[in-house]
């Protein structure tokens, strides 16, 4: 049988979803829910038997082996495997496709906001494909960085792919001429000291993959768990970006030193590779965050954006120390 195509990646999972879920009530024993079942009309596809309050909320799973080897007299809610794996049916179908993946899950039921159980997702059928978006995942995702998506720009008019690019490149174009002006704010520094000019390239490489690095990462935990990490999140990426730029940094003051036989200019560039690493850290944690808030797709716009925030911010604190410092 040929693997059966994936939708769209951000329909809503309620589309996907197959509504005829085979249910269990949590009161009631395992001799009652079998003779109940028997008398149902049930899915030839059953992978799990998910369990629900009184209401329909879901409040866990049971296994298939574990139902039929119970003890009859068992109340369900004895033997269910609580809490149960879910998805909220307004969430793109991408999701669902990530925790099952990443959990190595057969089926995956839907809630609804209420957390009632509405469908499942079965993927038995899909399995192939998803194997295949497995192998090919890690190089949508540094198109997605870069500001493309590549299942949305499929079958599309040219039109619409620049209307979709245009937006988020467009941050680039203006930190590009934000780091013009601030050069140009700086013309006494340049005039003075070429050298600072030299590795400009090198300490926005730096902070760029730092960031790409942040966002990443921050990206993964957004679509995989969908889980905000609060405060413990963002000073962990931090301490992450500070021990990067310390590393970075003393590496990059001893090539200075030796290059340039100037110990006040080594601890510029130590001191601006320490920051580079903070800020974009921060900036990597803290914007796909932003955007999703803004109900915007942060794989796509998280990329330009940090990018741009991060160049702006790094080459201000580079010519500001090298001023407080070289002159």
């Amino acid at each position: 049988m040929e693997p059966v195509n994936l939708p769209d990646l951000n329909t809503p999972i309620r589309d996907v979803a197959r509504s005829d879920v085979v249910r269990l009530l949590e009161r009631e024993t395992i001799s009652e829910a079998l003779s109940r079942l028997r008398g149902e009309q049930v899915g030839e596809r059953i992978v799990y038997f998910y369990v629900t309050d009184d209401v329909g909320r879901l409040v866990g799973v049971v296994p298939t082996r574990r139902l039929i080897l119970s003890d009859p007299s068992v109340r369900v809610r004895d033997v269910m495997i609580h809490p149960a794996v879910a998805v909220r049916e307004s969430e793109p179908f991408v999701n669902a496709l990530q925790t099952i993946t990443e959990r190595r899950l057969l089926a995956l039921p839907v809630v609804d906001e209420m957390g009632r159980l509405t469908g499942v997702l079965d993927v038995t059928a899909l399995t192939q494909t998803i194997v295949d978006l497995e192998r090919r995942e890690t190089a949508d995702e540094l198109f997605q960085l870069a500001g493309i998506h590549i299942e949305q720009e499929r079958s599309r008019s040219d039109l619409w792919v620049l209307n979709k690019r245009l937006p988020w490149l467009f941050f680039n174009v203006c930190s590009g001429i934000g780091a013009a002006f601030i050069s140009g704010a700086f013309d006494g520094l340049l005039r003075m000291i070429v050298a600072v000019a030299f590795f400009v390239p090198l300490v926005l490489t730096l902070a760029e993959s730092v960031a790409m690095q942040s966002v990443t990462m921050n990206l993964n935990q957004l679509q995989v768990t969908r889980m905000l990490r609060g405060v413990g999140g963002i000073v962990r990426e931090f301490r992450v970006g500070v021990l990067l730029g310390i590393t970075s940094g003393v590496i990059v003051a001893l090539i200075a030193l030796v290059w340039m036989r100037s110990l006040r200019f080594a601890g510029v560039m130590a001191g601006t590779i320490l920051l580079a690493g903070a800020i974009g850290a921060t900036f990597g944690f803290f914007v796909p965050r932003l955007v999703r808030r803004w109900n915007l797709n942060p794989t796509i716009a998280s990329g330009p954006v940090t990018l741009a925030l991060t160049d702006l911010a790094v080459l201000t604190c580079y010519f500001g120390l090298s001023s407080l410092v070289l002159l």
